[in-house]
């Protein structure tokens, strides 16, 4: 983690480790897509996080919070690892390949959205959340989009991914990668 107070600044600025796999033994090296948001008052980071050792594809969204001492997000010492982002009973988010967790705020609702593969297929879905408990979803899963257009279905990979979320003029709008995963 840095911080500065341009971008420009950001190139020098103190470089903090505020995780590390070698950590874990429930979180594994193929750890990516990290993003800071600041929920209800706390710092977290979502990221992508293995579950198996030696399994690229056992992948699923998790969460760090900064939820211990005063809070500073700069002090390694505040941040813990808080685990796999959970589902609502029944709904089958997060059983297979998923990743690219983003968070946003509408209406004093809390939603995050992600990429899941299922059928070879990777779309985008949506849920809510508790901001108490931003780890576990509070509604069931809601697709947002598929891969549906010729644009998202290049070379061999038919993919939806790494949404981020914007607002203007009192509107959601939700961004996402298509098509292949390669140069």
């Amino acid at each position: 983690l840095r911080r500065a107070k341009t971008i420009e600044d950001l190139a020098t600025a103190e470089e903090v480790t505020i995780w590390h796999v070698n950590e874990s033994d429930r979180h594994f090296r193929y750890i990516w897509a990290p993003e800071l948001h600041q929920i209800n008052g706390t710092w977290y980071v979502m990221c992508t996080a293995s579950r198996s050792a030696n399994n690229v594809w056992d992948i699923r969204p998790h969460i760090l919070g900064c939820i211990k001492g005063d809070g500073d997000p700069m002090n390694p010492d505040n941040w813990e690892m808080i685990g796999q982002v959970q589902r609502v009973p029944g709904d089958s988010a997060f059983t297979i390949f998923s990743l690219d967790m983003n968070y946003f705020e509408s209406d004093g609702k809390h939603y995050v959205t992600w990429a899941e593969k299922p059928n070879n297929i990777s779309n985008i879905y949506i849920a809510t959340i508790d901001p108490e408990a931003p780890w576990q979803l509070t509604s069931e899963a809601v697709m947002l989009s598929t891969p549906q257009y010729t644009w998202e279905r290049k070379g061999g990979t038919i993919i939806n991914e790494g949404s981020a979320t914007f607002k203007k003029d009192g509107k959601i709008y939700i961004s996402f990668s298509a098509a292949a995963v390669d140069e």
